[in-house]
């Protein structure tokens, strides 16, 4: 019974009761009190395509006023004044923001949370986990100042010209990630715009976006963007991927999901990412539904699938599985693509909203250990659309070569192969039988018999030998 309760939380508790996950990927640990510093932060496992709000919050200990969204959003204010953010068709987001903390903050170690709650439901919020930082009250030092002596110069001394050290000036851009076009209407070329918040013009020579692949488009060496000016880049369709992509500029890494046609993603005020309506080479407008009703497009959108079971590590050469739940009744197929391929294995033992799918998987000799992402295909029956899911990380170790070394010098006349199955990966055992020379067993007894029947033949037959 022990044993049924066990499978059923971990085959099916966890798809169905998984909760939001906040993580925070960047952010500034060490502030001075009236400070705005910078919050990058990751939320996964949440619904697809919904869109939630998000507050700051947090302090020494339990305190939740030292630290706010903004200078006037504090923790108790409605909730409809916060900014808000929608995630992704894999129920996912990535927020670029900034936070708050108040002049009147003392010196000491702090702790800062995140609460993120539906816009339909804000009645039950999640709150991440706390993640620390330190305040530090910064301390004026005094320059001081020497006054210097006067002295009497020399009449005929010629005073040597003295050449100043040059320090060089390591430039660093300001230039923003600003918005980002990647299905456009039909025969309209993909752009990325970026913004100069700076008050001088900047030259974009040498200046190149990357995509996932490290693949690049760059500028002209003569263009040049003004002071306060936005300058979009256009690019023959093809380099952003309609299903979402990543796209690389300067220190700036942008993630963006599958995008509906005609709507570019672009940059809020508060560093957050959304889909809304074009405003090429202008402020960008404010956020909409990812999920348009007047697209064209087939917005394909993907069941919720979970890895269930993965195992600690294997050895290069190993056999293993994986076992995966899919929330649809649909007939699907699923394959893995990275680090390996393989052929794609059907989904099966639909019950309660979910198809089951234990996929048998063999590395290979050659997998060089390594601490390795999973990518899968995800294809539906009687569909060529395919569906990109990267779940979990496998651990490889090194390959173990089970084989036995042969020992030299050892001879048999008779060798008898063991069948009986062995577990994967050992060899067949050789067990050998000691031979024997039959030829002494067997002759021995008649002759040992008729010796004894001569030797004791004249007491046994006393007559035979009468005179």
């Amino acid at each position: 019974m022990i044993f049924l309760i066990i499978l059923f939380y971990l085959f099916l508790a966890s798809p169905v009761f998984a909760t939001p996950q906040i993580s925070i990927i960047d952010y500034s640990n060490s502030l001075v009190p009236d400070s705005v510093f910078p919050v990058n932060f990751l939320v996964t496992n949440t619904n697809i395509g919904a869109t939630y709000y998000y507050k700051f919050f947090g302090g020494i200990g339990d305190s939740t006023s030292s630290i706010k969204t903004t200078a006037t959003l504090s923790y108790n204010t409605a909730w409809s004044n916060f900014p808000t953010f929608i995630t992704d068709l894999g129920g996912s987001a990535q927020i670029n923001s900034t936070a708050y903390l108040i002049p009147d903050a003392l010196a000491g170690n702090y702790n800062l949370k995140i609460r993120i709650a539906l816009t339909s439901n804000t009645s039950s919020g999640v709150t991440s986990p706390s993640f620390p930082l330190t305040v530090v009250i910064p301390t004026a030092t005094p320059t001081p100042f020497d006054s210097p002596e006067p002295t009497t110069p020399a009449v005929f001394d010629t005073p040597e010209p003295t050449i100043p050290a040059v320090t060089p000036t390591v430039f660093v851009s300001p230039l923003i990630l600003s918005e980002l076009m990647a299905n456009p209407d039909t025969g309209q070329d993909e752009w990325i715009e970026i913004y100069n918040p700076s008050d001088e013009s900047i030259s974009l020579k040498n200046l190149c976006f990357y995509d996932a692949s490290n693949h690049s488009r760059c500028f002209a060496d003569t263009d040049v963007i003004a002071p306060k000016s936005y300058f979009s880049h256009s690019i023959s369709s093809g380099f952003l991927n309609n299903d979402g992509d990543t796209v690389n500029f300067l220190n700036t890494s942008v993630i963006y999901p599958k995008s509906p046609k005609n709507f570019s993603y672009s940059r809020q005020e508060n560093n957050s990412w959304c889909f809304s309506t074009p405003s090429l080479n202008a402020a960008n407008n404010d956020c909409v539904s990812a999920t348009v009703s007047d697209s064209t497009e087939t917005i394909y959108t993907p069941p919720l699938l979970s890895l269930q079971f993965i195992p600690s590590s294997v050895n290069a050469g190993d056999d293993f599985n994986l076992v995966f739940s899919l929330n649809s009744s649909d007939q699907y197929f699923l394959r893995i693509i990275y680090p390996f391929g393989s052929q794609y294995f059907p989904f099966t033992n639909y019950h309660d909203g979910y198809s089951w799918l234990t996929m048998p998987l063999s590395t290979s000799k050659k997998l060089p250990p390594g601490n390795y992402p999973l990518s899968f295909h995800l294809k539906k029956n009687d569909s060529s659309h395919l569906y990109d899911y990267q779940l979990g990380n496998l651990v490889v170790k090194e390959f173990i070569d089970n084989k036995k070394t042969k020992v030299l010098g050892a001879v048999s006349k008779t060798t008898i192969v063991q069948t009986t199955p062995k577990p994967l990966n050992c060899p067949p055992q050789i067990s050998t039988i000691n031979p024997v020379i039959p030829d002494l067993v067997f002759f021995s007894w008649p002759f040992l018999f008729a010796g004894s029947i001569l030797f004791l033949s004249p007491i046994l037959f006393p007559k035979l030998y009468a005179a």
